[in-house]
């Protein structure tokens, strides 16, 4: 995807019960749609096939994004 980090769309957040509006969006992200701000998170829980892996950091993104994305960093 070219994202550094696990970066979540909002919509994706608030299904995993984070509510986007109560966050702290310090951080900024240079994106192909431009720059957004950005909030550090913990999840809990992070499984991909047979991997599993917690306390992992990631971001929400208050710009529009179409789907979350799984960055370098995690992989």
């Amino acid at each position: 995807t070219g994202a550094s980090g696990i970066t979540l769309a909002g919509q994706d957040a608030a299904q995993l019960g984070i509510d986007p509006a109560s966050l702290s969006y310090l951080g900024r992200a240079v994106t192909a749609n431009g720059e957004v701000r950005t909030a550090r998170i913990k999840l809990p829980l992070v499984t991909v096939g047979p991997f599993s892996d917690q306390d992992v950091t990631a971001f929400v993104t208050d710009g529009p994004m179409e789907m979350s994305l799984l960055g370098m960093d995690y992989l």
